[in-house]
């Protein structure tokens, strides 16, 4: 190794150096005459294959989100014009289901009416037809009757189909009770 410094020595620094920047600018013009010859070819290196590839793949990837994106979009006012469409099914359904509950609540209280008022009237028709009946029995058709006033006033009815009936069997009850509920010295 000393014996080639010493050679290189004796050529002289000057020569050394000279060599060192030959090679270089030949390493430089090679470089650019390599990439002429490719171009004039239309020849890539690999790394600028790579550089396409990364480039095209960047392009698709970007068109892509931009469908995507845009599908999105679509989709989500589609989406919100289905939600409001549903929320108007749902409230029509709500008001269509209420006044539906309405008319049930309306027929079942009118049956309720209808059939305090048959009970009422069959029990004054019974008792108008000397029918014995207990205190219990007077006691429930009187109650049926609080209830039945209670039910019209709620809302907003009039009595007034069985009020003469009633009358007669609230005076019979007094008169029963008078007598301790002894029909027998109640028909002396």
């Amino acid at each position: 190794m000393i014996s080639t410094l010493n050679e290189i020595n004796s050529q002289g620094i000057f020569t050394i150096i000279l060599c060192v920047v030959l090679v270089l600018l030949l390493i430089v013009e090679g470089t650019k005459l390599w990439k002429g010859t490719l171009e004039s070819l239309d020849l890539k290196s690999g790394k600028e294959l790579r550089e396409n590839a990364v480039n095209e793949r960047l392009d698709t990837l970007e068109s892509e989100l931009k469908k995507v994106k845009t599908t999105f979009l679509d989709n989500q006012e589609t989406y919100h014009g289905q939600s409001i469409e549903i929320r108007n099914n749902l409230q029509a359904n709500q008001e269509s289901l209420s006044n539906q509950m309405t008319e049930l609540k309306q027929l079942f209280i009118n049956k309720e009416i209808d059939d305090m008022r048959w009970e009422m009237l069959d029990f004054a028709s019974a008792i108008m037809n000397h029918r014995r009946c207990s205190k219990e029995q007077y006691d429930h058709v009187i109650d049926t009757y609080v209830k039945y006033e209670k039910i019209l006033e709620e809302n907003g009815m009039e009595n007034g189909r069985v009020t003469s009936s009633m009358e007669f069997v609230n005076d019979k009850y007094k008169k029963l009770m008078s007598v301790g509920f002894d029909h027998d010295k109640l028909e002396e």
